[in-house]
């Protein structure tokens, strides 16, 4: 058994969860959706556009209405493309409001204790405790100064590079609870890779 003690910051928080949420397949389908839109407005921006070159040649409207209806067109459809930044920013700036008026997001902040034994681990905070098995873990989360393990819920919990004494002790923890999620049959790894 391993027990490691730490307090998770709001600075933790909001620096590691838009990275775990981009890698979230809900997310990887709303930059998807988004794209498919942007195209599609894109794509009947244009016809209007030539549609109005047509009427131009035809009814002699001036090429005025036509060029400014097609740099809107093309803005808006820019402005609508979704990328990975964007949702980090997105999830960032409404986690940075919940984090300040919502008590459920506030609770999860502060002390906490994390056990760690062959088949689950424990988590005890201020405001409750849990159990989780390695079997359920859902994937983990490797970014350069945090791991993140996730559970069902889904349930980030968030392992800062500065609790450890180390680079070679931090490597050393991610590797083993690894380990042991996949002896468990458990998942590791992003299961989606972020692309923008």
């Amino acid at each position: 058994m391993r027990r490691m003690e730490f307090e998770l910051t709001r600075d933790d928080v909001l620096r590691v969860t838009p990275e775990v949420l981009v890698r979230e397949p809900f997310f990887q389908q709303l930059k998807h959706k988004s794209r498919q839109n942007a195209r599609a407005f894109i794509g009947v921006g244009l016809f209007l556009v030539l549609l109005m070159g047509f009427l131009e040649g035809v009814l002699g409207v001036g090429p005025v209405l036509s060029v400014i209806l097609g740099i809107s067109i093309l803005f808006l459809g820019v402005a609508g493309w979704s990328t990975d930044a964007k949702l980090r920013k997105l999830a960032r700036t409404n986690l940075t409001v919940a984090l300040t008026v919502d008590p459920a997001y506030q609770a999860g902040l502060g002390p906490r204790a994390y056990e760690l034994f062959l088949d689950r681990f424990q988590v005890e905070m201020a405001h409750g405790q849990g159990i989780f098995f390695w079997s359920c873990i859902i994937r983990t989360v490797r970014l350069p100064d945090d791991f993140v393990v996730v559970a069902p819920g889904p349930s980030n919990h968030i392992f800062p590079r500065d609790i450890f004494a180390d680079d070679h002790t931090f490597t050393e923890f991610m590797a083993e609870v690894e380990q042991r999620i996949i002896q468990s049959g458990g998942q590791i790894g992003d299961s989606h890779e972020t692309t923008d």
